[in-house]
Order: C-alpha cells, then sequence, then structure tokens
C-alpha cells in the first residue's frame, strides 16, 4: 500500500505541513523534525510526486522536458534503493538542487538483473545522476554505451573503478577514518580499536587502513576486529556481523579506550551485542561511520558520527550535470569531504557507562 503524506506525519510524530516544508520549503524545518522525517522517509521508501515545471529561470538554459532522472543503479526497487548507505541524504541534496533550479525529479533503477529501465530514452529527460553501479563491469560498460554524450554524472559515496566516458562524483571515503582518528587523538587516547564489518568490502578496508595510519601517525596503538571476507552473511541477516565482532572484541585481552566503526550498523550491532555494557569503551568515546539516522536512533546515548556528507554530494551531482546541460565547462570535480556529527547524550547516560 502506497504511504501518504498523513502516514509520515504520524509516523515521525509531527504535522502534515512540517512534512510538506521538509520536501518543498526545507528551511523552514528545524534540524531535530528534519532528522526524525528522514528516519521515517528511509524506513518507509516514501517518495513524493515530482513531476511538475519549474519557473523559467537563468538555469533551465537548455531545458526541454523541465526534469532530471536519478538512476540507482545496482538497485531494483525504491525499498533497495534508499536501503543503501547515504541513500537518503543524497535524494535530500539531489531534490535541493533540482528545486532551486526549477527542475522536477524522477527516478527510476537498473539492475543486472533487470537491465535498464523499459522505454528508456534520453530525449525524455534533459540530463541523467547515477548513483551506484553494477557489480559486473560490463554491465557498466553498456550503460555507458547507452548514455553516449548526454549530460549525465555518476555518484558514489566510496568512489569506485567505472567507466571514464561518465564523469563521476564521490565521496572521500578514506578521509572518514582521518576524521575518526583525529577526534579519539583530541580526548587523549593511547590505545584504540577499529571494527570493520567485512573485511571483503573495499570501501570498509580503505576506511580501516586510513584510521589505523592516522592514529599511527597521531602515536596511538591500535588493535582490530575484522569478520573475515569468506564469511557469506545475506543483507537481510547484517546484525550477525555485529555479533561476530563482538565475539572477537570480548576474547580479545585488548583494553582500548576509544573505537572506530566503519559503519553506524556495526557499531550498534556490537552495542546491542554487549547489551550497551561495552567492556572498557565508554559510549562518548565511540565514533561510527554514515550518520544513518535510522540506526543510530536505536542507540541512547547517540555516540558521534562520521558524515559523508552525501547530501552535498547530491547538490554537487545537480550542479554538474545543469552546467553540462548548458554546455559550460567546469574544472574535474574534488571529492566531497566528510565531516565529524557529535554525540547526543541524555540522562539515560549512565545506564550504558562501562562496567568498573
Amino acid at each position: 500500500m502506497a504511504v501518504s503524506i498523513t502516514e509520515i506525519a504520524r509516523l515521525a510524530g509531527v504535522s502534515t505541513s512540517s512534512v510538506s516544508n521538509y520536501f518543498n520549503r526545507p528551511e523552514r524545518v528545524g534540524a531535530v523534525t528534519a532528522a526524525r522525517i528522514r528516519a521515517v522517509v528511509g524506513r518507509t521508501g516514501y517518495v513524493p510526486d515530482e513531476r511538475r515545471p519549474g519557473p523559467k529561470t537563468g538555469d533551465r538554459i537548455g531545458v526541454r522536458a523541465g526534469c532530471v532522472l536519478l538512476l540507482a543503479v545496482g538497485c531494483g526497487s525504491l525499498r533497495e534503493f534508499l536501503a543503501q548507505s547515504g541513500a537518503v541524504p543524497f535524494l535530500d541534496g539531489v531534490r535541493e538542487g533540482l528545486r532551486a533550479r526549477g527542475l522536477s525529479l524522477l527516478i527510476d533503477f537498473a539492475s543486472s538483473a533487470n537491465g535498464l529501465p523499459a522505454g528508456f530514452d534520453s530525449r525524455k529527460y534533459d540530463g541523467l545522476i547515477l548513483f551506484g553501479g553494477f557489480a559486473d563491469p560490463a554491465d557498466d560498460r553498456l550503460l555507458a554505451g547507452r548514455i553516449g554524450a548526454f549530460p549525465a554524472v555518476r555518484c558514489f559515496p566510496y568512489g569506485g573503478a567505472f567507466p571514464e566516458e561518465i564523469e563521476q562524483v564521490i565521496c572521500d571515503n578514506g578521509a572518514a577514518g582521518g576524521v575518526a582518528a583525529g577526534f579519539l587523538h583530541r580526548q587523549g587516547h593511547r590505545l584504540v580499536a577499529v571494527f570493520n564489518p567485512d573485511g571483503g568490502a573495499p570501501e570498509l578496508v580503505e576506511r580501516a587502513d586510513c584510521f589505523r595510519r592516522a592514529a599511527e601517525a597521531f602515536r596511538m596503538e591500535v588493535v582490530e576486529f575484522t569478520v573475515p571476507p569468506f564469511r557469506i552473511i545475506p543483507p537481510r541477516l547484517r546484525g550477525v556481523r555485529g555479533r561476530l565482532l563482538a565475539e572477537q572484541f570480548l576474547r580479545s585481552p585488548a583494553v582500548p579506550s576509544g573505537a572506530f566503526f566503519c559503519t553506524d550498523d556495526s557499531l550498534a550491532g556490537v552495542w546491542l551485542a554487549m547489551g550497551g555494557r561495552m567492556k572498557s569503551l565508554d559510549p562518548r568515546h565511540l565514533v561510527g561511520c554514515g550518520a544513518d539516522e535510522w540506526v543510530l536512533s536505536l542507540l541512547d546515548p547517540v555516540p558521534a558520527t562520521v558524515d559523508p556528507d552525501t547530501a552535498e554530494l547530491g547538490r554537487r551531482a545537480v550542479e554538474r550535470v545543469t552546467a553540462r546541460l548548458r554546455g559550460e565547462q567546469l574544472a574535474p570535480p574534488v571529492p566531497v569531504r566528510p565531516r565529524l556529527l557529535p554525540g547526543r547524550f541524555g540522562v539515560s547516560e549512565r545506564a550504558f557507562a562501562p562496567r568498573r
């Protein structure tokens, strides 16, 4: 059953006007209210109808159809797309950028199993934004051939080896580890841990390696806990990775005073597997990665997290594709830098303090 704006408001505990402003006038919505709405939108997969003509502004030079297509590559449905790390804020950033230019947004999906959307035709859109990539490089090359010289950019939170025919705008994935190491260094730690839930995921290995190098540069000793790549775990059982990391941590004689988790999922998984009693680790000295509001909402108090800033990634994607639409020449794109979001600690903080 389709989710309505009224249902979104009810689940988020806000008014329908707040939900409407979130999509149409985001500057009128407070940060806390926006976070609650964003979490519900990500959980339900709600997307408003954005098929509407925009005002005739100077940014619409070269516009024919009045809309840009966001193609979620490697996804077969909206729910699958929104489950991707950073997809919800990325979508917010794209909407914001298009709205400022009087353009509408269409969303469609392309997977290895289903191929390109039925009736895919670049003449229906003014530009194309691709999010993610196919598992098989051959499928990516085929997609690049279909797009040709059409104004298009590819966005991916972690970078990747994709055909160079399509311009790429990415987040600086490795810098997330450096941001986390700097956070723990400023707290005065000497022994820290890094938790990697998937040793076979290149983007997570890169985060862990960059964290280790930065921590060692700060003269901190690092102990690592990793789920080996040969442990095949379906996405629907991702909580198992948290339990595996928790078991490693409990067996280890190391007593780190701070820790970096390569994903917010792994932080929540270890936290919940250990009942909030994380041996030597205090919640104030933990930092996750991903700024996943839905996952972080499971924790109280909420530890710090490194935000890849995929909302900025979405805004830059719109800037690049509309510039190409107008025939402008731009300098090569600079990766989006991550930022640290501080933790939120309330009256329940003592309930999760480590045992003495």
